[in-house]
């Protein structure tokens, strides 16, 4: 691979920069010389352009349609939002391109937006937020959607190249109930730029994560 590596991070629940763990993310990889771009829901007060960039950084922005009640909500949520997210991601390839998608849950279902991009050579890591299923169970929910997380949870894992877990429980269940390669998936707790120091806390130079991806210098 030749010239600077090109990374988008793709987001459903939460605007950007508004979401301060994806924005240091997004800035610790433009410090380590990548070109980065960002797909993410406009935000109600903020972050509520539809395009910016803001250091260097490009933020593509939709509108995002947010579940009332019930399941059928969520899946016409989640749904629409995958549509706006593919019509985006296809936007960024046109104009800066990537290499390496990088999809942050909730949900577990934006595996379908960057699966098509596969066959074309794009990687994909799973930045791993928070456990779906667990999620929904707790809140007393319908066993029928508990099964279907896991399914969209199992999928992610399966379509991802590398998982990035936010603690070693999380790593844990990526390994075991994910079927990931325990070599890729890291702990990273804190992905600032005050922290890339290096080892499993931090993403530092990117080295193990560009290994991993093919994504290398």
């Amino acid at each position: 691979m030749s010239g600077r590596r090109r990374a988008l991070i793709v987001v459903e629940n939460e605007s950007v920069p508004h979401d301060q763990r994806v924005w240091r993310e997004a800035n610790t990889l433009a410090d380590a010389g990548w070109t980065v771009s960002v797909i993410s829901p406009r935000g109600a007060g903020r972050d509520d352009r539809r395009h910016e960039i803001i250091d260097g950084i490009e933020i593509h922005r939709f509108t995002l349609r947010e579940a009332g009640e019930g399941v059928v909500a969520y899946v016409l949520e989640y749904g629409l939002a995958v549509a706006k997210i593919l019509w985006l991601m296809l936007k960024v390839r046109r104009g800066r391109g990537f290499d390496v998608v990088q999809l942050c849950n909730p949900p577990d279902v934006l595996f379908a937006a960057a699966l098509p991009f596969k066959p074309f050579g794009a990687r994909v890591i799973f930045d791993h937020h928070d456990l779906s299923p667990e999620l929904w169970e707790s809140r007393g929910g319908s066993p029928v959607v508990h099964r279907a997380l896991l399914w969209a949870e199992r999928a992610t894992f399966a379509v991802a190249d590398v998982v990035m877990s936010t603690n070693r429980s999380y790593r844990g269940i990526a390994i075991e109930r994910g079927g990931m390669d325990p070599a890729d998936v890291f702990v990273v707790r804190c992905p600032t730029r005050a922290c890339a120091t290096g080892g499993t806390t931090c993403w530092a130079t990117w080295a193990p994560w560009a290994r991993r991806t093919g994504s290398t210098t």
